[in-house]
């Protein structure tokens, strides 16, 4: 399996304990590497052949219930299982565009997908958004862009702007209530804006 590599895998497997049994095969690992406890199988490569967990039947030494056998939503095994395995997967991530979206900014951070397999991760062009979901997004980007610049160059009044641009504070917010809360955030937090000179 992809998610325990080979190097750790030697060290599980108990020499001599892969056997053909009437139902398939059956091998013993053990745990000789810290105090870590097996929590899931994904699924097994023997001799390159892929047998899923449906396939699978775990027996623990002490007779406790098996173990589960779903992958979890996480990325980590499936990013684990490609890289090591080079079989291809496709994952869905926050990257850097860098062209991915054509008409979103430059720069900005975008969820992409992203391909895996034995070279590592690549995320792949998107293309363009639909119009009106591009433009919701470049506004949530400028949002965060003004954040940015608010923190780099400890500019409160970016931060400010960055609020007033806020949709979800505009939709329920006119511009005074939001400036004059800002305002109000700033002087109860001021101890811990010192960043900023506040």
């Amino acid at each position: 399996m992809p998610a325990i590599p080979n190097f750790v895998l030697k060290r599980l497997y108990v020499k001599g304990s892969l056997a053909n049994t009437a139902d398939g095969c059956e091998l013993q690992l053990r745990n000789f590497v810290g105090s870590r406890t097996l929590t899931g199988l994904i699924s097994v490569d023997v001799d390159g052949k892929r047998h899923p967990a449906d396939a699978l039947s775990v027996v623990l030494p002490d007779g406790r219930s098996p173990l589960a056998m779903l992958r979890s939503e996480e990325y980590a095994s499936t990013i684990i299982e490609a890289i090591e395995s080079g079989r291809s997967a496709v994952i869905h991530c926050n990257v850097l565009n860098t062209g991915l979206i054509d008409n979103l900014p430059f720069d900005g951070c975008v969820e992409a997908p992203v391909l895996v397999d034995g070279t590592g991760l690549s995320p792949v062009h998107f293309g363009p958004l639909p119009t009106q979901l591009a433009a919701l997004d470049r506004a949530h980007m400028a949002v965060h862009e003004l954040m940015v610049q608010a923190v780099l160059a400890r500019d409160l009044k970016a931060a400010r702007h960055a609020l007033l641009l806020d949709p979800l504070t505009a939709a329920v917010c006119h511009f005074e209530e939001i400036s004059s809360m800002f305002d109000e955030m700033v002087s109860a937090e001021r101890a811990d804006l010192a960043y900023f000179g506040a």
